[in-house]
């Protein structure tokens, strides 16, 4: 059995690889039926490779990789293990946001490598968008627009990471983008929509804890969908704290957002539009996003669990009560 740590030097706020590779070689002394690799990444798209590289150089050998970053980079090495069925892929969140982590019990747990190298696997549905994969959330509109913003905040060494977002939301909130998509869910007809943002995912959250898909389960075969209306300033301002906490989906926002589950969602906008899978942007001018039941073989930390989400009757307007997440 093959464990290798893929580290991400671009992510967090410095280059962490000598720490961490000493961290996890310190773990492994002992581990004598395991062989242990550690590779550090070159750039964008440089993890999927490699991941794919060796998964055809051992096809019948069980590797577990280990995504040492963030969401993206997570993102980036389970795109490379889809389809190889003795791949398994695991976190270990040195990045920004960690917002896939956040989806289970023990988040201490994925910090604690001797955790990592004893877990187990279970099975976790993927999300397809064209032909690139993500494990979390996908999202267009203001809140993508709010992660283009964070990224050019979190550059500065003077704002602390966990006000970064809340001081995007307040820039863009000022300039208040709008969505104009034509929308099909489950393959029905398209439906013209002037949207201020929509949330598509298996995780709840994003952009360091906003919760905009409070019933999303990673194990249902189902993609929650969250899409709010191009409504005024005001009206969203009153919406931002509750959508903070996964209180938003209740009858008294039934007239400005729509709450639903499906298997894939067709998107074509007006112009191209960036739209963002797991933290990273790309520009697009139509996409088709589909779950993958079961497409993520994850190593589960020793003590972590994953967190079971209220449900959702399947109608905003009768919906009684949403319990923060």
């Amino acid at each position: 059995m093959k464990h290798i740590y893929l580290i991400n030097p671009a992510a967090g706020r410095s280059d962490a690889t000598e720490a961490l590779s000493a961290k996890i070689r310190a773990a492994y002394a002992t581990a004598d039926s395991v062989e242990l690799d550690i590779y550090k990444t070159k750039g964008v798209g440089d993890a999927t490779r490699y991941v794919r590289q060796c998964c055809q150089t051992y096809p019948d050998e069980p590797l577990h990789f280990y995504a040492c970053g963030g969401d993206g980079t997570f993102s980036e090495v389970a795109g490379g293990a889809v389809g190889f069925a003795n791949a398994a892929v695991g976190l270990v969140p040195v990045g920004t946001g960690n917002d896939f982590m956040r989806g289970f019990f023990g988040t201490d747990r994925f910090m604690n490598i001797e955790a990592q190298r004893d877990g187990e696997i279970i099975d976790l549905d993927m999300i397809r968008c064209n032909h690139t994969y993500g494990v979390n959330l996908l999202n267009t509109g203001f809140d993508c627009e709010v992660v283009v913003k964070t990224s050019e905040i979190k550059r500065s060494k003077l704002v602390p990471n966990g006000m970064a977002y809340g001081m995007g939301v307040a820039i863009e909130l000022i300039r208040k983008p709008g969505v104009s998509v034509e929308l099909s869910i489950d393959g029905g007809a398209p439906r013209k929509k002037q949207l201020l943002l929509c949330a598509i995912g298996n995780g709840a959250r994003y952009g360091g804890g906003f919760t905009p898909l409070p019933f999303a389960s990673m194990r249902d075969g189902l993609l929650d969908v969250c899409i709010v209306k191009n409504v005024s300033r005001a009206k969203f301002i009153s919406l931002v704290g509750s959508y903070k906490k996964g209180t938003h989906v209740v009858p008294q926002n039934a007239d400005i957002l729509e709450y639903l589950r499906c298997r894939c969602v067709h998107m074509k906008f007006a112009q191209p539009q960036n739209v963002c899978l797991d933290g990273e942007v790309r520009k697009m001018t139509e996409c088709d996003i589909e779950v993958i039941p079961g497409g993520l073989h994850f190593v589960l930390p020793v003590g972590c669990a994953p967190i079971i989400r209220p449900d959702f009757c399947g109608d905003v307007e009768k919906q009684e009560e949403v319990l923060p997440v």
